[in-house]
């Protein structure tokens, strides 16, 4: 019997942990992807200052959050966001800030999704 309840206290613990990484992940990654998706727009209509002023959010957002994702995630996502963000610190047509804008705003979308509990993982 003592196993037994060994082995739920185990099982919630790891409820609990599952559920605080995917509210931490959606609470950081999310706010990132809206920022860079709005850089996105905001380039794609020429309002340049805008744009410069929302990547640099973003990319003050994903310098604070980086190596708590580190911790967590797969290193290939990681990786290449960071690639992306050393490229928008360097681009400068309006089309090319676009482009990378939206590619990192769907990458920080994907990493929020990747530390969600479904019920198909749950199975």
């Amino acid at each position: 019997m003592k196993h037994l309840w060994s082995g739920i206290g185990i099982l919630l613990v790891l409820l609990i942990l599952g559920s605080a990484l995917t509210i931490s992940f959606t609470a950081i990654h999310t706010p990132l992807s809206q920022a860079l998706e709005k850089a996105a727009n905001f380039a794609h209509d020429g309002q340049m200052d805008e744009a410069l002023s929302a990547v640099a959010d973003a990319q003050n957002r994903w310098q604070r959050c980086r190596l708590f994702s580190a911790a967590v995630v797969d290193h290939r996502l990681l990786e290449e966001m960071e690639e992306l963000f050393v490229e928008l610190r360097y681009a400068r047509d309006a089309k090319k800030i676009a482009s990378l804008c939206a590619r990192l705003s769907s990458r920080a979308a994907e990493m929020a999704e990747s530390q969600t509990i479904t019920w198909w993982n749950l199975l």
